[in-house]
């Protein structure tokens, strides 16, 4: 972004550090802040004039909870290893609330340092609060938003980014 002189800037991160092979083997809190912090700084120090858009952690247990009684989606991510932390068939609802205990502390990382960052505008955890329906997930990897997932998260990310 810097290189390209990039002057409107949207990052999603943290779903990746919370889906690991399993709870325990999630990304640390302190690693997840220092990697933010250095790349909030780098983007503010090289590029003073952007817009930077900072969007919550979409919830995971929620896409659990919308598609676990799916055969196709729980045949999928298996299939893929998909976000075993959470959607691995052997995982205990108490090794799923390891997983959101932590996406919420990385949420709060993510607001705290963006609100450091001029150049940085937080989504309000508008992202984190949507309660997407199994509709919303696309059928390919039913992991991912489909169509209409997309089109919800950018109305909520553009009703969070206006001035």
């Amino acid at each position: 972004a810097v290189a390209t002189k990039a002057d409107y800037i949207t990052v999603l991160i943290g779903a990746n550090d919370l889906c690991a092979a399993s709870a325990a083997a999630m990304a640390s809190t302190a690693d997840f802040a220092r990697h933010i912090d250095a790349a909030l700084g780098a983007l503010d120090e090289g590029l003073p004039q952007s817009r930077v858009f900072l969007g919550s952690i979409p919830a995971l247990y929620q896409l659990w909870s919308a598609l676990h009684t799916d055969p196709k989606a729980r045949r999928a991510w298996q299939a893929a290893g998909t976000c075993r932390s959470m959607l691995d068939p052997g995982s205990t609802e108490a090794q799923r609330g390891q997983v959101v205990a932590r996406q919420q502390a990385f949420n709060r990382i993510l607001a705290q340092t963006c609100a450091r960052y001029a150049t940085c505008r937080w989504d309000g955890g508008a992202i984190s609060g949507y309660r997407f329906s199994a509709a919303d997930i696309s059928t390919l990897d039913y992991f991912h938003p489909g169509v209409r997932g997309q089109a919800e998260l950018a109305d909520l990310a553009w009703r969070a980014f206006e001035p």
